[in-house]
């Protein structure tokens, strides 16, 4: 009867040890995936491997951007912060710029992310001129093939009539260096406002200098590509505006806009 006892218990303590091992595999296996896992089960999913691209993983979303990201790289502005515009400078685009518009919130990429801040925008500057005690405004109007830079005056009246209109010069009209200097997209120029008073070099320490300006100063910088940089003014100068130093630019008559 002893020995029947004490084998009966070996017996049972054999078998719950058996038991509490099948428990502890199960629970050891029983895991929560990490979130490199749960990447891996998504990109192995049925729906993924049943794509169009077949059993190829899909890009991340940084890779995606990337992709759309157009010249240099920059994430576009909010379509939300769009440039205010005086009602009678947006009439005068309207009514001497058919097929032309003022940049908006999509066109807002590349060189023209420069100005975060607030009401701040590359392709629009204001300011005095010609020395007339009127706040005029220069533009950069964006068409279906091309685009123009345009200086609008404004009378007494509160009306903006353009005074200078202008056009990126061609690689013929460049000359033998155009592949540094050419401007294909209108977000590779930047517009400033020289304040009156204020002394302008072409570059930092640069001679001639230029100043202090007599008249609010429209600057241009212009970046053709990451490796090239360069400045230059439209000046108001015996009576019409005058572009100085490097001109990216191609006056064109008023009657031909």
């Amino acid at each position: 009867m002893k020995r029947r006892g004490i084998l009966g218990i070996v017996v049972v303590a054999i078998i719950l040890g058996i038991l509490l091992k099948r428990s502890v595999v199960t629970l050891r296996y029983r895991h929560e995936p990490s979130p490199s896992e749960l990447a891996t089960l998504k990109t192995n999913s049925p729906a993924q491997r049943n794509s169009p691209a077949g059993s190829a993983a899909m890009p991340s979303a940084s890779t995606a951007l990337a992709q759309e990201q157009p010249l240099g790289g920059s994430a576009s502005r909010p379509a939300s912060q769009e440039p205010f515009l005086p009602e009678g400078l947006q009439a005068s685009v309207t009514a001497n710029f058919p097929g032309y518009r003022v940049p908006e919130g999509k066109d807002i990429w590349g060189g023209w992310t420069v100005d975060q801040q607030p009401g701040a925008f590359s392709f629009l500057c204001r300011g005095d001129f010609n020395g007339d005690g009127t706040v005029n405004a220069a533009v950069i109007l964006i068409g279906d093939q091309d685009w123009r830079f345009v200086i609008f005056e404004k009378d007494t009246q509160g009306r903006y009539q353009p005074a200078f209109v202008a056009r990126p010069k061609n690689k013929e009209e460049l000359g033998k260096y155009w592949e540094q200097q050419i401007l294909i997209a209108p977000q590779q120029l930047l517009l400033r406002t020289v304040k009156k008073g204020e002394i302008w070099a072409p570059e930092a320490g640069d001679d001639p200098n230029m100043g202090p300006m007599r008249f609010d100063t429209i600057e241009m910088i212009a970046k053709p590509n990451p490796n090239a940089y360069f400045a230059s003014l439209i000046i108001f100068k015996e009576g019409k505006y005058q572009q100085l130093f490097l001109e990216p630019l191609v006056e064109l008559p008023l009657s031909t806009q």
